[in-house]
């Protein structure tokens, strides 16, 4: 049986606030995830001044420019080692989306599992070869790109064997008609997986069935809080339902091959229901 590496997405839902983003975590933990994820940005690498002095008049705005509201969002190193540590003692692997060669170099610092390459990042091809160049498994999205852009991105990774290509589409949130599962049967020789922008745990129940090896959902205490990524988010008692599903699901697609032999447990039933050929011609139960 495999099994599924589920990655609660903290992002940025932890409003700049240790105590949300801890609370967080252990909802991942008691929702049976194997992984927690947040965001890493080295915020000189991040925006040019103009983009940082942008005003930014928006109810989710925690800044009056986009600069400061980027700020306020961003943990710094020792706030994510204490997570991580955090994290790992509760079992979860700590897992950093990086958006610049100085946050995976840092991520790198951390051992990580893998390494996430978000979709905003997908043509940043200096980041993606320098990803190649670690002997981490990155996990790269795709939900801002074309086939070119993916393509490109392929040959920058090097297609190393434990790469996952992540099917995802960059609307908040996203429309059902828009989210495509289909997209899992692209590309057979890379490992998949499903990052969702809908707060719908059947989703990443579906992607598994259609092969995903790797599911992200943001998660939020409460999709009313204040925040960008909230409303796309599970909230506990969601979180949990998808995991005890695709853990159920995992069981239920068992093997991929027709029985040669009668299974042992199929005996009862065959005895009591299959029909034989009698001595006028016709199939009864016996």
């Amino acid at each position: 049986m495999k099994k599924t590496y589920i990655v609660a997405e903290i992002s940025q839902n932890h409003n700049g606030d240790m105590k949300i983003a801890k609370q967080l975590i252990e909802d991942a933990r008691l929702a049976g995830c194997d992984a927690v994820k947040l965001n890493k940005r080295h915020l000189p690498h991040e925006l040019t001044e103009e983009a940082w002095d942008r005003p930014y008049d928006s109810p989710n705005s925690f800044g009056p420019t986009y600069g400061a509201h980027r700020s306020f969002l961003e943990f710094n190193e020792d706030q994510h080692r204490e997570l991580k540590k955090y994290a790992e003692n509760r079992g979860l692997d700590y897992l950093l989306s990086v958006c610049d060669i100085p946050s995976l170099e840092f991520a790198v610092s951390l051992n990580p599992k893998l390494i996430k390459i978000p979709s905003k990042e997908i043509t940043n091809l200096p980041l993606l070869e320098r990803a190649a160049e670690i002997d981490i498994p990155v996990a790269f999205s795709i939900g801002l790109t074309t086939k070119l852009d993916i393509e490109r991105a392929m040959f920058a990774l090097g297609n190393k064997s434990d790469d996952i290509l992540v099917i995802c589409t960059s609307e908040y949130p996203t429309e059902l008609d828009n989210v495509h599962l289909n997209r899992l049967k692209a590309y057979p020789q890379w490992k998949k997986g499903f990052s969702s922008h809908t707060p719908d745990p059947a989703l990443g129940i579906a992607a598994v069935a259609l092969g995903a090896e790797y599911i992200e959902f943001h998660v939020t205490l409460d999709r009313e809080m204040k925040g960008s990524d909230h409303v796309v988010a599970l909230e506990l008692e969601e979180l949990i339902y998808m995991v005890d599903c695709i853990r159920d699901l995992e069981i239920a697609l068992g093997c991929d091959r027709i029985w040669e032999h009668t299974p042992s447990f199929i005996l009862p039933a065959q005895k009591k229901l299959m029909k034989k050929r009698c001595e006028d011609g016709i199939w009864r139960i016996h």
